[in-house]
């Protein structure tokens, strides 16, 4: 279906479209205005499954998974009615940074420690959420994490949330490349219980956090199967990539001498090849670097709620200003006895 089908269904249902947002798992989301409150409106081509989405969406409630307004349905197609976020996915953090140069220092990362707990706390609790009613949300990624007021992250795109049985037999379904654990590939998921498979979360948390702090993939190099068919014959290919990026991302996590240790730490726990050695949901919440700065981080949280620019800012600056002075110092002074010893 072309774009001048989509604006007709929301104009036949008093929406002004604005803009084309994206495309999600099955439909395309529009930025659109009703009675001057702009939303982000999801349409999907009626199903069996959509309906359960839809159904799954009312179950799983909480502070950070995104607000369904209403479900509209006319047709074959359902709208699914969003509150709007200006701010975007989180993946727009670094282009924030970016965009203010706040850092002067080249050899320190952009991306410094408390906002990347800021936003580690928020998703961990979130996806608490989904467990809470047994759900996996199988599709966790920095694009289907949305931005808010007062920089509230809250997950988005249901299309592959499902419910799990406490019993043994579940098989894990497949997310996007890229943020899939290898167990997927090493069996399809077959025969994993519900521990197991909250572990898929986990870890797709931890590849967010990664693309996040380091500016890029931790997984890279599969190829794109068209049906199930080819992605059975690719599985062992892509069972092997996903070992191998997770082997070379840990040598990475682990190589910055001026790295905070627990957050190397925290960070490896989230991506272990085994899921039986990745941590539970208690002891992650429990990490050390986890629970720093909690008192520091919420000051700056309530300085202005209506500016989430200047929070971004306020989150970095805390971090670089006190916990990184004197790595800074130790890295220049490096540098010189290097250059010096050129001579």
């Amino acid at each position: 279906m072309d774009e001048r089908n989509y604006i007709d269904i929301l104009d036949n249902h008093g929406f002004k479209c604005e803009a084309f947002i994206g495309k999600g798992t099955y439909g395309k989301v529009f930025k659109a205005s009703r009675k001057n409150v702009i939303y982000a409106v999801k349409i999907i081509e009626s199903s069996g499954k959509d309906k359960l989405i839809g159904e799954n969406v009312k179950e799983a409630r909480g502070p950070h998974l995104v607000k369904i307004q209403a479900e509209l349905k006319k047709d074959k197609y359902y709208l699914y009615v969003m509150e709007y976020s200006s701010m975007g996915d989180i993946s727009k953090i670094k282009e924030y940074s970016d965009i203010n140069m706040i850092f002067k220092n080249p050899f320190l990362e952009k991306i410094g420690d408390n906002l990347i707990r800021f936003l580690a706390k928020q998703l961990l609790y979130g996806i608490r959420t989904f467990f809470q009613g047994n759900f996996v949300h199988f599709d966790i990624k920095p694009n289907n994490i949305l931005m808010f007021k007062n920089l509230v992250a809250k997950f988005i795109d249901f299309g592959f949330l499902t419910q799990i049985s406490e019993k043994k037999g579940q098989k894990i379904i497949a997310g996007t490349p890229g943020y899939i654990t290898p167990e997927y590939y090493y069996n399809f998921g077959e025969d994993s219980d519900f521990e197991t498979l909250k572990k898929q979360d986990y870890f797709a948390i931890g590849a967010t956090l990664y693309n996040i702090k380091y500016g890029k993939r931790l997984i890279e190099g599969y190829i794109r199967a068209e049906n199930e068919n080819e992605r059975y014959r690719l599985k062992d290919y892509h069972y092997n990539i996903t070992m191998d990026s997770i082997q070379r991302a840990i040598n990475n996590i682990q190589s910055n001498p001026y790295q905070d240790e627990e957050f190397t730490e925290f960070l490896i726990s989230l991506i272990q090849y085994n899921p039986e050695e990745r941590a539970d949901f208690e002891k992650i919440v429990r990490n050390k670097w986890l629970n720093k700065n909690t008192e520091e981080i919420n000051k700056i949280r309530y300085l202005n709620n209506n500016d989430e620019n200047h929070l971004l800012l306020e989150l970095q600056k805390s971090d670089f200003l006190i916990n990184y002075k004197n790595n800074s110092r130790k890295i220049f002074e490096q540098k010189n006895i290097v250059n010096n010893n050129k001579y």
